[in-house]
């Protein structure tokens, strides 16, 4: 299946391996982090229920799919036959709220 991504998804990624490279020193973590969320993305795109489902505290399916790389979370959707890579945010973060502002309950 083609693998799509979001702008904003390609700028959180960025913007997470730019923090690393200049935060931990280390332009080799940073370069990890890029493959690993690339590689999780590619396994979405290729293996059908690859990845978590996502759902709201009530356990209503949101529709995303997760899929876990270090600290970070790769937010997925399948789309007009396409894979979609929604966002990449960090595991601390609100991603609830983020996703989906805030009455995600």
């Amino acid at each position: 299946m083609e693998l799509v991504w979001s702008p904003v998804a390609v700028d959180e990624l960025n913007a997470g391996a730019d923090c690393i490279e200049s935060e931990l020193a280390s332009p080799m973590a940073a370069r990890r982090l890029v493959d690993s969320v690339v590689e999780k993305a590619q396994l979405f795109a290729d293996a059908l229920g690859a990845g978590m489902a996502l759902r709201t505290l009530n356990g209503v399916d949101t529709g995303y799919r997760y899929m876990l790389s270090g600290n970070w979370m790769v937010f997925l959707k399948r789309y007009n036959g396409r894979a979609l890579v929604v966002r990449v945010l960090c595991a601390k973060s609100d991603y609830m709220k983020t996703l989906f502002g805030e009455a995600s309950g």
